[in-house]
């Protein structure tokens, strides 16, 4: 039997070739991007494995007390970084904190962090439970301490 399709009946799929060479030089271009992106993807993975950003490295816990002086955590803190690797730090206050002393020593941290490209975690009281500062003052560290941020901001 016989199809009642003529050849004159069909129709041509086929794109003209001007737009055909077009389409296909866009696909290899579009193929070519997404492995040159795919490679560069890879090469930051291996780079970031090798020598991981701060966000990605350990917290070292810093306990901060009446002892440590600026010059002391200028000595530290590089250290921290480049020997044994850290990217942050828990500062716990193990001295009483709320004066001006104590504050100008957490501000000085906070800038010797940045400046460092680390960043920092308040533990704000001796006890762990980070509720309230000092176990039960009502005061926010805020309150405290200049405005300024050492988080990481590409999280």
């Amino acid at each position: 039997m016989k199809s009642g399709i003529q050849p004159s009946q069909i129709v041509s799929c086929e794109a003209p070739a001007p737009y055909a060479r077009h389409m296909v030089l866009t696909l290899k271009l579009a193929t070519l991007a997404l492995v040159m992106a795919a490679q560069s993807l890879v090469a930051d993975i291996i780079r970031d494995f090798a020598q991981p950003p701060p966000k990605y490295r350990p917290t070292s816990l810093y306990w901060l007390n009446n002892n440590i002086e600026n010059p002391v955590i200028d000595l530290q803190l590089p250290r921290f970084r480049e020997k044994d690797g850290y990217g942050s730090v828990a500062i716990l206050p193990v001295a009483e904190w709320s004066g001006t002393e104590f504050i100008g020593k957490y501000g000085h941290l906070l800038d010797k962090l940045d400046e460092l490209g680390m960043w920092a975690i308040f533990c704000n009281d001796k006890s762990f439970h980070s509720g309230t500062i000092d176990g039960g003052s009502a005061l926010s560290i805020q309150s405290l301490v200049p405005a300024r941020s050492t988080r990481p901001n590409r999280m």
